[in-house]
Parts: C-alpha cells; sequence; structure tokens
C-alpha cells in the first residue's frame, strides 16, 4: 500500500550545503546555503501556494558577445572560389574541408538574391555548385574589393 501524500519538504542536501525542495519524487533546488534556512522556509511556503519562482543562475556573462556575422560569403584558396550564404560565417569556415587554408574575400549584405545574382554573373567561371575558378572578371571583381 503506498504512503500517503505528505506535501513538500525542505531538506538540506548536505553534500551540497543547500536547501532542496522534495515534492514526492520531484527535488527543486533552492539554492540557499545550510545558513540561509529562513529563505528556504519562505520558498517552500511560495512554492506551495505556486507562487514559487526561482531565479536560475544562469553562469557568468561572457566578457563580450559578438553576434554571428550572416550574409553573402565570398571566400577562397589557390585559383579556386565559394560564393555562398550563411548566418554563422566563422562556423562555416571552420567547416570547410580544403587542401589549403580559406581566405576571406568579402561578406556582403544579402541573401539568397544577391547570392543568386553573384552566380550568375560569374556564371562562365563557375566549376560546380558555388566553386568558381579566379580568373577574368571574378578575379577583377575580388582584387577590387568585391564591389
Amino acid at each position: 500500500m503506498p504512503r500517503p501524500y505528505s506535501g513538500p519538504q525542505l531538506w538540506l542536501d548536505t553534500r551540497r550545503g543547500t536547501w532542496t525542495i522534495m515534492d514526492g519524487r520531484k527535488r527543486v533546488r533552492t539554492g540557499f546555503t545550510e545558513r540561509q534556512r529562513d529563505q528556504a522556509v519562505i520558498a517552500i511556503h511560495q512554492y506551495s501556494n505556486g507562487t514559487y519562482n526561482p531565479e536560475r543562475p544562469r553562469g557568468p556573462e561572457p566578457i563580450y558577445k559578438v553576434p554571428p556575422r550572416k550574409g553573402v560569403y565570398v571566400i577562397g584558396f589557390g585559383p579556386y572560389v565559394k560564393i555562398g550564404v550563411t548566418t554563422n560565417l566563422d562556423g562555416r569556415m571552420s567547416q570547410l574541408q580544403t587542401p589549403e587554408p580559406v581566405c576571406l574575400y568579402a561578406l556582403l549584405d544579402g541573401w539568397l538574391r544577391e547570392e543568386r545574382e553573384l552566380h550568375k554573373r560569374f556564371a562562365e567561371h563557375r566549376l560546380q555548385g558555388e566553386w568558381f575558378l579566379r580568373k577574368g572578371s571574378l578575379a577583377e571583381w575580388i582584387d577590387g574589393g568585391c564591389k
């Protein structure tokens, strides 16, 4: 025969040194230390009333946050150039498997329409997919700063 439900209880986790709310099989860490028993008691009352909303620590904030670079990229190595789109340029460049290090020629504002326009513009130099041979008008465009 199962035990009758006794409601939430406050339990001291000696290993962590913090108070935990035990509600059947559910455990909610309060984050209050052993010396902060009064705040833990308030937390269990709020939990019983349904108003307990603990602030979860998310870890330290990064010193700086750099948004991912996105848009139409023009990268290449040796005589090869790739024109594509990405939402995370740094991640995309690290995924490429090329025999030489890749050089970023430009990151342009735009998306698929702008990428298609560049693909049409340099169609005569296309090798396969998004890869082109760096020569002629494409080489001039890259040497001119991709403008």
